[in-house]
């Protein structure tokens, strides 16, 4: 969803938190809190700019550190550190 520049909503949980910056380039919200995904989703449903502003950042945020040579740097690394 983030490279397709659309705000993602999703639980601060796992690496969610590593490419999610709440705020920024979308919503982390606390696990299992059903009122913060509500009030979350309500938000961007409301706010055009908002929803732009973070799909944008979003975006960005994976053009920048998840791009194919970057991937495939880290995965010649990781076979490297296996190896």
């Amino acid at each position: 969803y983030m490279s397709a520049n659309l705000a993602t909503v999703a639980p601060n949980h796992c690496a969610n938190g590593e490419v999610i910056i709440n705020a920024y380039n979308g919503v982390l919200y606390s696990p299992g809190n059903a009122e913060e995904f509500i009030h979350a989703v309500i938000n961007l449903a409301n706010d055009n700019s908002l929803r732009t502003y973070l799909g944008e950042n979003a975006r960005n945020t994976i053009s920048y550190k998840f791009n194919q040579e970057i991937m495939k740097k880290k995965f010649r690394n990781l076979i490297g550190n296996i190896l």
